[in-house]
């Protein structure tokens, strides 16, 4: 049996397998949702798929996956099942061009092998299961690297097409992506450059496919700028960094001291390590420690062939490693400026892929000196079996069971807040229950949170059971509570009140 985990083709075929299982045990088993897919993805795609073309884009959101999404949703899938769908296609279809970008690296088998590594790491398959945007980032980035190397080693007018897809494709579907694309295209000029300067024509080269890349980019990504231009003035992809941009340009620093201050020095470089911390876990603890093994016998292979008796990867720098280096301080440099989590980060697992594959070639190789070469295949299966059972103890958790289950329970209780038969309207002080309800809201999406004591155009409250302005609604007489299931989760308030004609 062990001679068909030698077949590239069946190793690939597993890390299909593996993702399409991932995908539909999210699609059936998962009731968590991420704060900024109910807060946010899911109500773009709900009005796509309503007809409320207005309501579905937003500026300060990229549009790529909430419109896919409104796609589907408007053939009757919900909109997080939507969300979920478009996330694990992108999740599986990252095979399909990382397999392709390894293969600089690594012997077809060995890619495919680091395939499967990607598709069954834990974060990457909870990002993709759970409708964020990640997944499709990660398509787009690898895609982008994949046909920015074909370029540069000469590849047609096609590769540099797709290239520019790519980057359009990165843009609209994370909102840093944008930025990342614009290093890419000046990488690529200077990659080109040092890889054929020394041949006579390679300017004309560089300026054809530059120029085609360049303008199949724009054209992906035009739309979106027009849009954004009517709307705020400013032609953009994700407004948050024309808003962010014009922030540093007016304090110039992310942080302003008092004078004499040391303060802000010591909260730069505490944000700077939990962004470094982020790096990390995006990558994967378990594979970041291979990855630096690997790293290490690389440099080591530039002294010598062997370690140990075992065969050690090439050693030497590659342009390719500058490439992915440039990438991960753009990263962390966009990040330190504005808000970092460390799921932005996943797609560190395909910056080192190799050097995890460079250490488990090693280790095996090593292991087999000592007849003991079982224990690396055996120690992946074990880690792959981890990461799984990972990935299932996030879809048992008790607490987004209850949250769906109050949801539901208020959403059958719909005419007791709007006897009138209307779909209610409620201030969503808990964006996840409020989700599972399907009534509309007061809060707008990426706003601060209205003062509801002083409105009346809403029919109830759904406050987080923790919510520090509970006090004041229990004192308040035109706030009536519901009693529902699970008050440890949220409190529900009646607006006795209200009014929709103030």
């Amino acid at each position: 049996m062990i001679r068909y985990f030698q077949n590239r083709r069946v190793v690939l075929g597993v890390a299909f397998a593996i993702g399409i299982v991932a995908v539909f045990l999210f699609v059936l088993f998962n009731y968590s949702v991420y704060r900024d897919v109910a807060n946010c993805y899911a109500v773009l795609a709900r009005e796509f798929a309503a007809g409320n073309y207005a309501g579905a884009f937003h500026p300060s959101l990229p549009p790529l996956n909430t419109t896919l999404a409104g796609l589907l949703a408007a053939a009757g899938i919900t909109p997080l099942t939507a969300l979920t769908l478009v996330s694990g296609a992108f999740f599986i279809l990252t095979i399909f061009p990382l397999y392709g970008f390894l293969q600089r690296f690594l012997s077809p088998l060995a890619a495919a092998w680091g395939c499967v590594l990607y598709v069954t790491a834990p974060k990457v398959i909870r990002f993709g299961g759970t409708g964020l945007l990640e997944s499709a980032r990660n398509f787009f980035i690898v895609s982008a690297l994949y046909f920015f190397f074909r370029c540069r080693d000469g590849a047609g007018w096609k590769s540099a097409l797709l290239f520019g897809v790519s980057l359009g494709g990165m843009s609209l579907a994370r909102g840093e992506g944008i930025a990342l694309a614009g290093l890419l295209l000046v990488l690529f000029v200077a990659e080109f450059r040092r890889k054929h300067r020394a041949s006579g024509r390679w300017r004309k080269s560089l300026f054809r496919l530059t120029a085609i890349a360049a303008f199949s980019f724009l054209a992906v990504i035009a739309p979106r700028l027009w849009q954004n231009y009517c709307a705020v003035g400013f032609p953009s992809t994700d407004d948050r960094l024309v808003i962010g941009l014009r922030q540093r340009l007016a304090t110039g620093t992310p942080y302003r001291a008092p004078a004499g201050s040391a303060a802000p020095l010591r909260e730069r470089f505490e944000y700077a390590g939990k962004v470094a911390g982020d790096n990390l876990r995006g990558a994967y603890e378990p594979y970041f420690a291979l990855a630096v093994l690997g790293i290490i016998l690389t440099a080591a292979g530039v002294r010598r062939r062997t370690l140990f008796g075992a065969a050690l990867p090439p050693g030497g720098w590659r342009a390719e490693y500058g490439v992915l280096a440039a990438l991960m301080a753009g990263a962390f440099l966009i990040f330190f400026f504005s808000v970092s989590a460390y799921r932005y980060y996943t797609v560190n697992l395909i910056y080192l892929m190799m050097f995890n594959m460079y250490a488990l070639s090693w280790l095996l190789e090593l292991l087999k000196r000592h007849r003991a070469g079982f224990l690396v295949p055996a120690g992946v299966a074990l880690l792959i079996c981890g990461n799984f059972w990972n990935v299932w103890t996030f879809l048992a958790e008790e607490e987004p069971r209850r949250e769906y289950e109050l949801g539901s329970w208020l959403r059958s209780q719909s005419g007791l807040f709007a006897p009138d038969g209307r779909r209610p309207v409620a201030f969503s002080g808990d964006v996840v229950v409020w989700y599972f309800t399907g009534f509309d809201r007061i809060n707008e999406i990426e706003k601060p949170k209205p003062d509801f004591f002083n409105r009346r155009d809403y029919d109830l409250i759904i406050l987080d059971a923790e919510d520090g302005r509970l006090d004041r609604v229990l004192s308040t007489p035109d706030f009536e509570e519901v009693p529902g299931p699970h008050p440890d989760i949220a409190r529900i308030f009646r607006n006795r009140n209200r009014s929709f004609h103030e």
